[in-house]
């Protein structure tokens, strides 16, 4: 019985991650151009900066933005360079937010069992589910901007952070460091 309901469990965080892959990229087909003008296209032109395109005249137009979206952008540019198209790396930039969701609600649930709610471990699942999809995140699962790495990576500070105080280990000391750094460069909101 108890192996059963080990699988179970399994089984149900792997058809949760399922469901928002499937909500996050339900309208990937229609996704091929920046939404919001003025602050994607400012995350993608610090992103080419990085990637070695010399977009500094169509920069000029757009405000200061952080850079720690844009170091995760970096990469599909760099693609670009070996002939991906724009329209192919902003699918590909939705499909890293499906990504940054997955891995949200998995840190979710796994705060959630740090700090002994007293949850079965299904309903921590469908909690950490549902707190997933609010609805803020799903307005912002469609477009290639910081606000779903940011949630991401908060739930990465709040995991090391009980990491920390419960283990005591160096390493998670300094990764909680290096992701409270970098979220200040992903959005000065942070």
């Amino acid at each position: 019985m108890n192996r059963w309901k080990i699988n179970y469990e399994r089984w149900l965080k792997a058809f949760f991650i399922l469901l928002i892959f499937v909500f996050c990229l339900w309208s990937i087909g229609g996704l091929d151009r920046v939404k919001v003008v003025s602050d994607e296209f400012a995350y993608w032109g610090i992103a080419a900066s990085f990637a070695g395109y010399d977009w500094h005249d169509l920069m000029a137009a757009t405000g200061y933005y952080s850079f720690g979206y844009s170091m995760v952008l970096t990469p599909l540019m760099l693609l670009g360079r070996l002939g991906v198209s724009m329209t192919l790396l902003y699918k590909l930039a939705i499909i890293l937010n499906a990504c940054f969701m997955a891995g949200q609600y998995m840190l979710t649930v796994y705060v959630m069992k740090e700090l002994d709610l007293p949850l079965s471990g299904p309903a921590r699942d469908t909690v950490g589910f549902f707190l997933t999809l609010y609805v803020g995140s799903t307005a912002q699962m469609d477009i290639a901007w910081t606000e779903v790495y940011l949630v991401f990576m908060f739930w990465c500070i709040i995991a090391l952070l009980l990491r920390t105080i419960r283990k005591h280990d160096y390493l998670d000391m300094l990764l909680l460091i290096a992701a409270s750094a970098h979220i200040f460069m992903i959005h000065m909101r942070a």
